[in-house]
C-alpha cells in the first residue's frame, strides 16, 4: 500500500463521493460510514433529500478507489485532516450524519472545528454509537481473526459471503481493524458541550448501543437532543432506510431555511 497523502483542500473529490450541484446547493449533508463501509453506503440518499441540499459521503481511505491508500486508525490524525477539507465547505448551513463509527467521526470532526473557531454544523445526527465515555466492554480491533469474525457475524452488518471467503478477509480485514481502531484508541478531552443541534438515532434490538446509553450524548451538547427510535437492530441505517430519511428530511429542510 501506498502511503497516505493528505489531500489539497480545494479538492475533496478524493475524499467524497458528492453530488455536485454548484448553483442551487443551499445546505450541505456531509455522512460518515460505520467500521469497513465507504461512501457507497449513503447511495442515492441525494434522491431522496430536498434537490437543493449536495450530500457529500466520505470515502476514508482503503476502500473503492482508494484501496491502495493506506487506512488511517488514529481518529485525532483523522478528524485533523477533515477539519482542514471541509473548511471551505461550510460555507453553506451543513448537517452531520454519521451512523456507529461515522456518528464518532462527525462528533471529533465537530469537536475539531469548534476548537479552531470555524462554523459549525447546524445539526449533527448521531446515529447507532455509544458516547466517548461508554465504551465498548472489549476492544476490537486486535481481537483474533476468529473472534473478530465471530463479531461481525452477530452484528449482521458484514455480507455472510465475505465472512466465509478467506481471501476477501485478507482484503477486507486490515481496512475494517483500522476503521475499529479509530473508536478503540479515541481518547476524549474535556470540551464545553457543543452548541449545535443534535439529533440521536438509535435502535430497539441494538444490543451494540443500548438507549440507555445512547441517550447519555446529551452531556456533549448545550441543548438536550432529539431522539428518534427504529423497530430495528443496529444496522437500522439499512432495513429502515426510508425511515431514517424521513427523519432527516426535515433537518434538511432546516439547514436549507437557515441558508
Amino acid at each position: 500500500m501506498s502511503a497516505i497523502i493528505t489531500p489539497a483542500i480545494n479538492n475533496p473529490s478524493d475524499w467524497f463521493l458528492r453530488k455536485v450541484r454548484p448553483q442551487s446547493t443551499q445546505c450541505r449533508v456531509f455522512c460518515f460510514p460505520y467500521a469497513g463501509g465507504g461512501g457507497a453506503i449513503y447511495r442515492g440518499w441525494h434522491a431522496a433529500l430536498p434537490a437543493s441540499a449536495e450530500v457529500l459521503a466520505l470515502q476514508l481511505p482503503g476502500r473503492g478507489a482508494r484501496y491502495n491508500v493506506a487506512p488511517i486508525a488514529s481518529l485525532a490524525q483523522l478528524s485533523t485532516l477533515l477539519a482542514d477539507l471541509v473548511a471551505p465547505l461550510m460555507d453553506r448551513p451543513c448537517l452531520f450524519f454519521g451512523h456507529s463509527n461515522g456518528a464518532l467521526i462527525g462528533y471529533a470532526l465537530a469537536v475539531e472545528l469548534a476548537k479552531r473557531g470555524m462554523p459549525l454544523p447546524r445539526h449533527l445526527v448521531l446515529s447507532a454509537k455509544r458516547p466517548p465515555h461508554i465504551p465498548r466492554s472489549e476492544i476490537l480491533h486486535d481481537l483474533p481473526t476468529p473472534q473478530l469474525i465471530e463479531k461481525l457475524r452477530n452484528l449482521n452488518g458484514t455480507p455472510p459471503e465475505i465472512l466465509a471467503n478467506p481471501e476477501l478477509l485478507e482484503i477486507v480485514l486490515p481496512t475494517l481493524r483500522a476503521d475499529l481502531s479509530l473508536s478503540d484508541t479515541y481518547r476524549h478531552e474535556p470540551v464545553p458541550p457543543l452548541p449545535c443541534r443534535a439529533t440521536l438515532l438509535g435502535g430497539t434490538r441494538d444490543a451494540d448501543v443500548p438507549l440507555d446509553a445512547l441517550r447519555q450524548w446529551d452531556r456533549y451538547f448545550r441543548d438536550t437532543p432529539a431522539l428518534h427510535v427504529f423497530e430495528d437492530g443496529h444496522f437500522f441505517i439499512h432495513s429502515a432506510r426510508d425511515d431514517v430519511l424521513r427523519t432527516l428530511h426535515p433537518l434538511v429542510q432546516d439547514c436549507i431555511a437557515a441558508g
